[in-house]
């Protein structure tokens, strides 16, 4: 599965402590850019959904997200 601009995605930061649950996550948070960090791994900049939209735009690494 791959991230793309435009797409609707699940924001999931970390691991979680406990391997049967998932980290908690923020949904419906949209793709607007790709690019890689200066380490090299891929990250997104995606926009928040409303209540979190304080924070504009943040950038995410695409490991951490998954389509919705």
């Amino acid at each position: 599965m791959s991230i793309e601009v435009g797409d609707i995605v699940t924001w999931r930061h970390g691991v979680s402590a406990n391997s049967k649950s998932m980290p908690m996550g923020i949904a419906n948070c949209e793709v607007l850019e790709l690019r890689a960090c200066v380490d090299g791994r891929p990250i997104a900049v995606i926009r928040l959904p409303p209540p979190f939209r304080q924070f504009k735009e943040v950038g995410a690494l695409v490991a951490d997200l998954e389509k919705a």
